[in-house]
């Protein structure tokens, strides 16, 4: 749409202009056959393949090919030079094509016409500012040295960012294991099994239950059931726990099959502690009831 309200299209295609100092285009609907189809679609930059920028010395215009394009064509001449090189340089090929339509477009962003354009390209060539290559594409030695020397830099530098990523890698994978090998040999020696589900102790653990205090020595069959008891109920008994029990069986009796049977009675019912036995209970064991 311009300023005043009127729309122009163009091969089907409906193009928004804004009056802006950068032209911009919208594309919004493409339409086919009177609207039959209707498509959106979010045109993604695309990716650049030629050079960033190029460098150009405060005396490029001293150079005898460049000094004879400027005298035979003034400024016309040298905004041709700087539009050359900008589209040599912008693919990775240092091509530049000048068939059919692309030389009018060439022509048009140096703000010359076509015949200028002709004339101002044979005298590039005769000065061997350039050659030609194939019918209608162009390129200089220059150019195609420095494309080579910076897709060679390129290179270089992606197999040096592949190497570092490679290393940093490596890095991370022997600091993991560095730092995690003893608590991976723990975790395989901790693995445990019971038929109900419920966790038991393993083998080391239990040994260092049983060595960490002293246990009486007819104690030593039974006590291991009594902390396994502790430990399934959610209880766990600890070393100074096991202290205090041991003290207070001893307190409770002094006959060591009754201490054994004092055991027997809190792991049949799951008691964390330990309680006396009664005589009435120990006369009803067995006995008729009438």
């Amino acid at each position: 749409m311009y300023e005043n309200g009127q729309t122009f299209n163009f091969k089907n295609l409906d193009f928004n202009y804004s009056p802006a100092p950068m032209h911009r285009f919208r594309l919004g609907r493409w339409s086919r056959c009177a609207g039959e189809i209707l498509y959106r679609h979010n045109m993604a930059r695309p990716k650049k393949e030629g050079l960033d920028y190029f460098s150009i010395d405060t005396d490029f215009d001293s150079d005898e090919k460049i000094e004879s394009i400027i005298l035979m064509h003034q400024n016309n001449g040298l905004v041709w030079i700087l539009r050359f090189w900008q589209k040599a340089y912008r693919t990775m090929t240092g091509l530049v094509d000048f068939r059919g339509l692309f030389a009018e477009l060439f022509a048009n962003k140096c703000r010359i016409t076509i015949e200028e354009h002709q004339n101002i390209l044979k005298t590039a060539v005769s000065v061997d500012f350039c050659h030609e290559v194939e019918v209608g594409i162009y390129t200089s030695h220059g150019i195609q040295k420095r494309i080579s020397m910076v897709s060679k830099d390129r290179s270089e530098a992606i197999l040096r960012q592949k190497e570092k990523v490679k290393e940093s890698k490596v890095k991370d994978c022997h600091s993991y294991s560095a730092n995690n090998s003893e608590q991976l040999q723990n975790n395989a020696k901790l693995m445990r099994t019971h038929s109900d589900g419920n966790a038991i102790l393993c083998k080391e653990k239990e040994i260092k239950y049983k060595t960490s205090i002293d246990i009486p020595d007819h104690l030593k069959e039974i006590w291991p059931e009594f902390l396994k008891m502790r430990k399934l109920i959610k209880k766990p008994a600890t070393e100074k726990a096991q202290e205090n029990i041991i003290k207070k069986l001893f307190e409770l009796s002094q006959d060591y099959e009754m201490q054994i049977k004092i055991l027997n009675q809190s792991i049949s019912n799951s008691w964390q502690g330990i309680f006396p036995i009664k005589e009435n209970q120990q006369e009803k064991k067995g006995s008729i009831s009438w």
